[in-house]
């Protein structure tokens, strides 16, 4: 004789939920994404600067450190000069969280790291996981974003 296991409840979300979670993944990483490049991007441009400079024909580097990078670079180029290339990484850096976000969501249901109470390495698969297609949206956008921020000269 086969005994039926009783049918359980499933603790999955319903569709409705399941598509307000994945909004709510995706429209977090955006944001984030968006802060990350307003906060973090001058900074980025000065050590590209500083990783790509020259010396000129007297021999000296142009810039002899972060602050005087910024300085000149903001004497010669004005803000926009801290910006510059920003474009890319801004739809690059909301793509790559919304991605994130949203591959991290799914992860989590495939492993069952939903569950309150779900062991730890369940969260560290899924966080394996979310970060392989991501891969595939954030290296090209890191090169295009480093030939823009390398390029000096007078803003606009």
């Amino acid at each position: 004789h086969h005994r039926r296991r009783p049918q359980q409840r499933s603790s999955a979300p319903s569709a409705m939920g399941s598509s307000k979670h994945t909004f709510i993944d995706i429209a977090s990483g955006t944001a984030g994404g968006i802060a990350q490049v307003m906060a973090g991007h001058p900074l980025d441009t000065i050590k590209v600067r500083l990783q790509t400079q020259i010396p000129g024909p007297d021999g000296k580097l142009p810039f002899n450190g972060m602050v005087d990078c910024a300085k000149k670079t903001f004497a010669k180029e004005g803000a926009s000069g801290l910006y510059k290339g920003a474009a890319s990484p801004l739809f690059g850096a909301m793509a790559h969280n919304a991605g994130v976000f949203f591959s991290y969501g799914q992860a989590k249901k495939f492993t069952g790291a939903t569950e309150p109470g779900s062991e730890l390495y369940r969260f560290f698969l899924a966080g394996s996981l979310a970060a392989i297609p991501i891969t595939f949206v954030e290296t090209p956008v890191d090169l295009l974003k480093i030939k823009l921020q390398s390029q000096v000269g007078e803003g606009k």
